[in-house]
């Protein structure tokens, strides 16, 4: 099964769905100007498979660097 995501943003939050679910995933609120950023991740076991924090970070940062990109370019080895 492909990783699939729904994105929004409402006001200063971005909200992280899994398509194939609808499920809440991650919810990153963004605040311009400050260092430290805030994530609310779902920790429901009916809904997602790992709960631990490294691999929340792991997976939100490659979702974040995968919508920084530019449309059309791919990364390397894609």
């Amino acid at each position: 099964m492909e990783d699939k995501w729904f994105w929004y943003l409402e006001g200063n939050r971005l909200y992280l769905h899994r398509s194939w679910t609808g499920y809440s995933i991650f919810i990153r609120e963004i605040h311009v100007g400050e260092k430290e950023q805030t994530v609310l991740a779902n920790r429901d076991p009916n809904q997602v498979r790992d709960t631990s924090v490294q691999e929340d970070t792991a997976v939100l940062n490659a979702l974040l660097d995968r919508w920084a990109r530019p449309a059309g370019s791919q990364e390397e080895g894609e």
